[in-house]
């Protein structure tokens, strides 16, 4: 079983796409076609369920993707320690929440890309539920997450800061020239909300519950960017991370409410394993990660 194929594989797995796994890779689409070929008939059995240009994980695919992961990662830690590299090369894989990815990730992706060039990253943007699942099963090296503490016995959290939840308006609201409001009264008004897996979404509806509120929302938005806009245009109102607000804040185009007894703090979280190796690239990323 040759390595490479099983490289092909795994980035066949992580891309969904042969077409982009063989720009990534350099390759060609036959040669990417090729590797999986010499893996099925090696192994006698289909990887994929194909139904024309469309593909999904066999069963005996996802029980190979297990072992693959581990392999390459051996293989990984095996070239790391049998040749001292001292800078950081090959892949790393972070998985982000939207508004950390937009808002926070570019300055310190930037100055890293630029230090560590041998390095090719690989962002997946999820929600925090799916990249738990995607830490727990291998497939990135680190998540940057906003949520309330994280505790798993096998995660290292090596970067924790607290960020409130704001609730705001457009400076033209009525609610622009109050001291303070009630969680009654900002319930009432239009709420543009983010998607419903989101997490300060979902402290907000566990806050409305505890004060028996129920919060009037006719505007479901998947785009934290979108929401700004909307809400400074006067659609409504929002609860959003204060990182991604500052500058609007600032110049005064949105207002901070405040909402009486109802704060909602999270933490900016970069977490890892600490029962899988952690390559070289990724300790350095770690190393440098300040917000």
């Amino acid at each position: 079983m040759e390595i490479r194929n099983l490289q092909t594989f795994v980035h066949i797995c992580d891309n969904g796409s042969f077409s982009k796994t063989a720009e990534n890779l350099g390759y060609t689409q036959s040669t990417v076609s090729s590797h999986i070929q010499q893996l099925e008939n090696e192994l006698g059995v289909p990887l994929f369920n194909r139904n024309g240009k469309r593909f999904s994980l066999s069963i005996k695919g996802k029980e190979l993707l297990y072992y693959a992961r581990n392999i390459l990662a051996q293989v990984n830690e095996a070239t790391s320690v049998v040749t001292d590299a001292s800078t950081p090369c090959g892949e790393l894989r972070i998985g982000v929440i939207e508004t950390i990815s937009t808002y926070l990730l570019p300055p310190i992706l930037e100055k890293y890309i630029i230090a560590n060039q041998n390095v090719k990253v690989y962002i997946k943007t999820a929600t925090t539920l799916e990249i738990m699942e995607m830490l727990n099963k291998g497939e990135i090296d680190i998540m940057i997450t906003l949520d309330d503490p994280l505790y798993t016995p096998n995660w290292v959290c090596a970067f924790r800061k607290t960020t409130p939840i704001r609730y705001l308006c457009s400076a033209t609201h009525p609610f622009a020239k109050r001291y303070d409001i009630s969680l009654q009264e900002f319930a009432k008004e239009n709420i543009l909300m983010t998607e419903k897996l989101c997490n300060y979404r979902n402290s907000f509806e566990t806050l409305c519950n505890l004060h028996h509120v129920i919060p009037n929302s006719n505007l479901e938005i998947g785009c934290t960017q979108t929401i700004i806009d909307y809400t400074k245009k006067g659609l409504g109102v929002t609860i959003l991370p204060e990182f991604t607000v500052t500058p609007f804040i600032e110049n005064k185009t949105l207002s901070v409410i405040n909402v009486r007894d109802s704060e909602i703090e999270m933490e900016i979280q970069l977490i890892y394993r600490n029962d899988i190796w952690l390559s070289p690239a990724a300790k350095e990323f770690i190393s440098e990660f300040q917000i």
